[in-house]
Parts: structure tokens; sequence; C-alpha cells
């Protein structure tokens, strides 16, 4: 159901198409997560329970306990609701495979959507690397808020989007660095895409001015201090710890 939703949602269906664009054959990330109806309705009750022994054993799992609480009590609670839980499979585990493309790939959708929307995505190394730390910083330049280059070319000098965001999805294997840009009614693709190369070769030969990594940083640093004040969420202590 979860699924269906999404799917049906307007541009629902492009991420399965990026996925296999960006992704060769064979690699774990090029199939989406939540997986294809085709498998869902074929999946045997017998499918699932073996799916749940192997990857959802204790060897498979980080457990971290956060709040008014000591090692000692922490251990000992471990110890009570879970030391009788076998470990199950040792996982095996890809370190990195990030795909060397050689050429670009380029699709076209159609749908009933109300604007044309343009993605450009790159994978790009790990979410331990430094490169992917760096790639962030690019991203928070070209296009996160509207101090940003593309925000300023598309939005506020030209009007031919109305939205524009530039993001490092930090994976484990490779992450995705993606453009999305949401064209205004009417607007040129062709334009959007010549004035996206533009800024992108720009950057590529003069690099980040001084100022715009000094704002990229403050969000950066500001983002990580505002999960922190949290116990739980995706960005707060717990998190940080696991």
């Amino acid at each position: 159901n979860e699924k269906r939703q999404g799917d049906n949602e307007p541009y629902g269906m492009t991420f399965y198409r990026i996925l296999e664009g960006v992704f060769p054959q064979g690699h774990p990330y090029r199939h989406e997560t939540i997986g294809s109806m085709d498998d869902l309705d074929a999946a045997s009750l017998q499918d699932v329970t073996t799916w749940f022994n192997n990857f959802y054993g204790a060897a498979n799992t980080v457990l971290v306990l956060a709040g008014d609480i000591s090692p000692a009590q922490g251990k000992a609670l471990a110890e009570k609701y879970f030391g009788d839980i076998a470990p199950g499979p040792a996982m095996q585990k890809m370190k990195s495979w990030v795909p060397d493309r050689v050429a670009n790939t380029s699709e076209v959708m159609y749908d009933r959507v109300p604007q044309t929307r343009s993605y450009r995505v790159w994978a790009v190394p790990g979410r331990t690397t430094r490169d992917r730390v760096m790639l962030e910083l690019a991203a928070y330049v070209l296009g996160d808020g509207k101090n940003s280059r593309l925000y300023q070319a598309l939005i506020h000098q030209t009007q031919h989007a109305v939205n524009v965001s530039v993001q490092v999805e930090p994976l484990e294997l490779s992450s995705m660095f993606t453009m999305d840009t949401l064209l205004n009614t009417g607007a040129s693709l062709e334009d959007v895409n010549g004035i996206i190369d533009f800024e992108m070769a720009r950057f590529i030969a003069n690099g980040p001015g001084e100022e715009e990594l000094r704002r990229a940083r403050a969000k950066i640093n500001a983002a990580v201090i505002r999960g922190m004040e949290e116990v739980g969420g995706f960005s707060g202590k717990a998190a940080i710890l696991a």
C-alpha cells in the first residue's frame, strides 16, 4: 500500500528510472528498496520468513541506548531483553561500489503532472569519504537556498524555474549527487539546461567563493547542532552514536 501511494504521486515513478540509469546491472542500489509490485505480489510467507531470518538477526543490528542511563544499567537491560536472541548468520558487507560512467544517459518520461521537472544525478563516493564531504559543500553553493547560484540564475534572474535544489544523498557504497529543478509553466527545458551547464562550467573552472563556503559551512554545522539537541530522531544523539 505504501508503494502504491508513492507511485501514484506526481513524479512518483521517476526514482526507479533514475536508479536504473545511474547504477549498472548487479549493483544493489539499482533496485529501489521498496521493491517491485511483481516481486511483492509473488512473495510467499516462506520468502518473507527467510528474509527476516537472514537479515534481521542480532549480527546485523546496532543497539543504542540514549538518555539518563549508565553503561552498566544499559548492558544489564540489553542482556535481559535481547541476550537470548541468536546472533543469526554473519553478514557479507560490500564496502564500496561507485560506478565509473564514461557517457551521459538521458531519458524523458511523460505523465499527468502540472510542470516539467528535470533531474541530473551522478554516482559519487560513499558517505564516509572526504570527497563526499567536499561534494556536499559544492551542493550547498550550487543549489541550497536563495543565495545559491542556481536559485539566482534560474528563479531570481530568469524565472525559468519555481524551485531548484542540489543535494548529496550520503549512502554507504555510493552516494548520489542530485540537481532537481521544477520548471515554471511555459519555460524551455533547453534554456534551463543551458543555464545549468553554464553555472556548472563556471563552478568547475573557478571553484566556490570564500563567502559561499562560509555560508555552506555555517548551514551544515547549524544543522548538526540542532539535530544533537534531540535525543531521538533521524539526526539526534542516538542516530549519531549509531
